[in-house]
């Protein structure tokens, strides 16, 4: 009994590994914001956020999760993704300014995904700088992982990743945020 031909798996093959999601926008998280707005942080302004040189361009593009792959929005980059989520969270809290003389700047250089096995995992990493004018008062990498249970079904690990993955962004920025010499920097 033949249930399958060769060739409608190859092409079922290939349309489930043309699977790519696109991450979505940032949104402000409610832990950032508050502290932002409780914390007597002056206002920043934000710099490059580029890859580092450990992190491959490929991966600064695209993780692959499974079958399915993640992208940014638009085409952009994850350490761009970065940028806008910092963006986002400074800005709703009404700490951005263009002009302050404070300036944040950053290296994604670790951005990972695993989801094999009965534990998945996800980590994020990056180089943060800042400066006061001219000075770099700020230098450190800060790292954030994330573990879960791993689901057998690719349609519920998928997603589930990708929530993990993307939850990621905002709580790098919240160790930042945390880190008593990024606060002695600032003050």
């Amino acid at each position: 009994m033949k249930f399958f031909s060769f060739p409608l798996v190859m092409v079922a093959v290939a349309l489930l590994s043309a699977c790519a999601t696109q991450l979505p926008a940032p949104t402000l998280t409610f832990d950032n914001v508050s502290r932002l707005r409780q914390d007597s942080l002056p206002a920043l302004a934000l710099g490059e956020f580029t890859r580092g040189p450990e992190l491959s361009e490929q991966r600064d593009r695209s993780i692959s999760i499974r079958a399915d792959s993640l992208r940014p929005p638009s085409g952009g980059t994850f350490s761009s993704y970065l940028r806008s989520t910092i963006e986002s969270e400074l800005a709703g809290a009404g700490k951005l300014d263009p002009a302050s003389i404070y300036v944040l700047s950053a290296q994604l250089t670790r951005s990972e995904v695993s989801t094999g096995g009965a534990e998945s995992r996800a980590a994020l990493a990056a180089q943060f700088r800042l400066t006061r004018g001219d000075e770099v008062v700020y230098t450190r990498e800060l790292t954030v992982t994330d573990d879960w249970p791993s689901a057998f079904m690719g349609a519920i690990a998928i997603p589930d990743a990708m929530n993990h993955y993307t939850g990621l962004y905002p709580r790098l920025f919240g160790a930042l945020l945390e880190d008593p010499e990024f606060q002695a920097a600032v003050r």
